[in-house]
Parts: structure tokens; sequence; C-alpha cells
């Protein structure tokens, strides 16, 4: 397939008239074809933003009486979960201790940035971040959920650690549903934050975050903290094990990563263990939707599922059940193994000798009269035995004298 370029992409919706679902569609395609805008193609999710956007200017053009119709308004979107690109993960508690460690222990973290110019060409620049700024934009991030935006928008002022309880607030303009959000920390936080704000000019932001950029900070240091962890190993099997584990891996065996955001589902995850009711872990996370705090950003594992599923309440007597089904199929099988025993003991007769079957292929010339389908049937000694001194046989009749 050829390559489309973003001209000729752009070229697809120059007017109001291009705007119709197959054209837009085609747009979408195009950006969806690996190479356009990134390596892979844009995602399901990038595709179904855009489907959002474009409806929302077309929902505008035709309420402003600027087009008689809203074309795309039946046009829907991308299925996200069988195209998710980036999955993230969250924090353990001692993963988050040993990154505070590491970034603590590194003055300051340069780490190379890749980028396009105007000319669409790839280049290569630097992202750099000193300490302790870096360690209090973890801290905050890990203790408020905030995301790196909100967390890069903070001043002095945005601060009340005095209050009860004490509060961050992240301005309409900087958060992601356009509303001030009043956010309330610990106290042992605020209390630490007291001395890193002092001295900080007032109105100024006091994370010097990159922009869109966190993500390789974050990433310098927990490969730092991984070093470290695995130098700490006193033996080579031990070494071995924990070179083999996912525990400070930015990117684990089965694709999930840890980006600065992953310090939001760390927030949310650590509020979840907590036991906190739905709608605070809702309220905590500003979410709109409790299904996205739970089904999102809390995440479990099968260590805590198998926790939590010792810890139920025994509503019933499970100890007699297991007791009862052991003693069942021990007794089942006693019976078959009695059942066995007598098939295996030969026949006898009332005087008590054995009594010896004919094989099946014995006495075939003798011949007998199915009175009910009228016509000879061939009989073997089989069909002929000695049943309390008389004779059985297959002749209905002689059972039968009616017939």
């Amino acid at each position: 397939m050829r390559a489309w370029s973003l001209s000729e992409v752009s070229a697809l919706l120059r007017r109001l008239a291009d705007l119709t679902p197959s054209r837009v569609l085609a747009a979408i395609k195009a950006l969806r074809t690996p190479g356009v805008v990134t390596p892979r193609g844009i995602s399901n999710k990038t595709a179904s933003h855009y489907v959002t956007v474009i409806k929302g200017f077309t929902r505008w053009l035709h309420r402003d009486n600027r087009c008689p119709s809203d074309d795309l308004a039946p046009l829907q979107g991308f299925n996200e979960q069988i195209d998710r690109r980036r999955v993230r993960r969250d924090l353990l508690p001692d993963e988050l201790h040993r990154v505070l460690v590491a970034a603590e222990a590194s003055a300051t973290v340069i780490v190379p940035r890749p980028f396009r110019n105007a000319e669409n060409e790839r280049r290569t620049g630097t992202v750099r971040m000193t300490c302790p700024d870096r360690v209090w934009a973890y801290r905050v991030a890990a203790g408020t959920g905030f995301r790196a935006s909100e967390v890069a928008s903070l001043t002095p002022d945005s601060f009340d650690l005095n209050a009860d309880p004490p509060t961050i607030t992240v301005a309409a303009g900087y958060s992601k549903h356009r509303r001030t959000d009043v956010q309330p920390i610990r106290r042992d936080l605020a209390e630490a934050l007291v001395g890193f704000l002092e001295g900080k000019p007032i109105g100024e932001p006091v994370f010097s975050l990159p922009k869109k950029k966190a993500a390789l900070l974050l990433r310098a240091d927990m490969e730092a903290a991984r070093a470290a962890w695995i130098a700490e190993s006193a033996h080579r099997a031990e070494r071995i094990e924990r070179e083999k584990s996912d525990f400070l891996r930015h990117t684990d065996r089965e694709g999930r990563v840890v980006d600065f955001h992953g310090l939001r589902h760390t927030f949310i995850s650590r509020i979840v263990e907590t036991g906190a009711s739905v709608k605070t872990a809702q309220e905590l996370a500003r979410h709109s939707t409790p299904l996205l705090t739970i089904g999102r950003y809390a995440h479990t594992r099968r260590e805590e599922l198998a926790g939590a599923l010792e810890s139920l309440p025994e509503t019933l007597d499970l100890r007699a059940a297991v007791l009862a089904e052991r003693n069942r199929l021990t007794n089942d099988h006693q019976h078959q193994h009695q059942q066995s025993e007598r098939r295996a003991m030969p026949r006898r007769s009332r005087s008590g000798e054995p009594v010896r079957s004919a094989p099946m292929n014995e006495d075939r010339g003798k011949s007998s009269w199915n009175g009910a389908l009228g016509e000879p049937v061939r009989c073997g000694a089989s069909d002929f035995e000695s049943a309390e001194g008389g004779t059985r046989t297959h002749d209905l009749r002689v059972m039968n004298p009616a017939l």
C-alpha cells in the first residue's frame, strides 16, 4: 500500500462540503496507515478522538445555521479495546519508595528526547530536571492523582497547607474537565511540603516539568532504582531472579508501562485498596463516572484476589462438605470393587457345581422358529439355559399358549 502524506490527508477535508462520513473515514483511514503520523499509525483511541472533535465541529455548524444538516451525527467511533497501544500499570509501594530514593540520589537527570522539526524530520534533543523538584513532583502526583499538566501548573498559591484537611487546588484552565479542583491531601504530605515551598516565588510554577516529556524522567529514575535493587542481591541465583522479575521495569513482560500518568493509577489503586466506597474513590479521582475509576485506574493482583477470597466468611460448612464428598467417593469405589469380584466368580447350580456356558459359535446348526416374525432363527446352546429345572425358550408359542 502506498504511504499517504499529511498534505494528501489534509486535501481530503478542505471545504465544508467535504465533511461527509465517507471522506472523514477516508482521512482517518489514511492517518491510521503506518508511517503517516506514527510508525504504526494512529490507534483506535486517537481515531475515535478525531471523530469526536469533527462531530463537535459539524454539530456547531448546524446549530449556528451554517450548514442545513449535521451529516456526521450518525458517525461512530472505533473500538478502543481491540487496539490499546498503551496499557498502564501502577507502582507498588516498595517500587515508589525506591524510585524516590533513586531520584534523590541524582541531582540532575538529562535524557534524550526525539522530536520532529518543521520539515517533519526526526531530531533528538534533551530533557532535564533537577532535584529536589523532580522528587517532589513525583510525591505530589502520587499523593493527589494529578496529571503531569496539572502538576506543572501548580504555584505556591495553589497550596493551602493549614486548612483542615490540607488541600491543593488546580485552576479550571489546567483541569481536564475545565473546572476548579480542590484536592485534599494527607497531613504528613502537607507538613513535608512546607519546607519545600519556602522561598518559591509567588505566581511562578513550582515544578519545572517538561511539557509532555515527564515520563522520560520517571523512566530514567526507574532504571536507576532497578539497577540499585539488582546490585543489592547477595548471591548469583538471587541476582538472576531479580533480573527476570518485572519489579521496577517501566515496561513489563505483558507490555504494561509506567509513565508519569502511572502515578495517577498508583494513587487511585491505593485508595481502592483502603476499602473506600466507590463514590469516595470517584470523587478523589475526579472522574465523571465510577466505571472509569474502578474499571481502568484501579489495579489488582492475583495475590490480592486470593487474599480477598480467603477473607470471606464461611457461610457454608465447607469442611463437612469435603469430608462427605470423600466418604461418597470411598463408598462408590468399594461398591465398584465388590461388583467386579462378583462378576469374576463362576455361576453355580443348586447342587453347587459351576455352570459352563457354551461358546457363542457352538451348535450353529440348530434352529428355532420365531413365531412373531414367521421366520426361522438360528440359536446356540446359550439360548437354552437351565433355569430351576425347566427349559427356557425364545419360542413365543410355547411361552404363551394364546398364540
